[in-house]
């Protein structure tokens, strides 16, 4: 029921202004100002477009080929693999191959504070890993901040 009244939008609209016309013709009271708007081009052109849209949005959109629909799938496992087996880590030079066993191991670590260097050494203890400042570096960002390091 629905589907025909649908379809036929342009043809009830094509007959209220045959019946509007017949009544311009007995002259009755306002039926030529409702001639001239069911008359209108651009009303006859918004029912056409009403119509093209009605007739699409019954239509649902499939895949041109019907393997399509499975190559988007595909494709998204095959990007979540690629992103997955990806290492986001910094890659570190390697170590010297003649380290002496007798030279202590160093790590350097830099502080930063406002983009710039806290200008300090820090030591680990191996025997109770506490952390300690070793050192000060005259003039760098620990030094100028005037806390006293013992």
């Amino acid at each position: 029921m629905k589907q025909a009244m649908e379809d036929g939008v342009s043809v009830v609209l094509s007959s209220v202004v045959k019946d509007v016309d017949q009544a311009v013709s007995r002259n009755i009271n306002g039926a030529q100002l409702l001639h001239e708007l069911l008359s209108a081009p651009w009303l006859c052109a918004l029912l056409k477009i009403y119509e093209c849209l009605l007739k699409f949005q019954r239509l649902t959109p499939s895949p041109v080929l019907p393997y399509a629909a499975g190559l988007s799938h595909e494709a998204l496992l095959s990007s979540h693999d690629s992103v997955a087996q990806s290492d986001y880590e910094p890659v570190l030079p390697p170590l010297p191959d003649e380290i002496p066993e007798d030279e202590e191991a160093m790590r350097i670590v830099c502080l930063v504070k406002n983009n710039q260097p806290l200008g300090a050494t820090i030591r680990k203890d191996e025997a109770t890993g506490d952390i300690s400042i070793a050192r000060v570096i005259h003039g760098g960002l620990a030094d100028r901040s005037g806390i006293q390091v013992f």
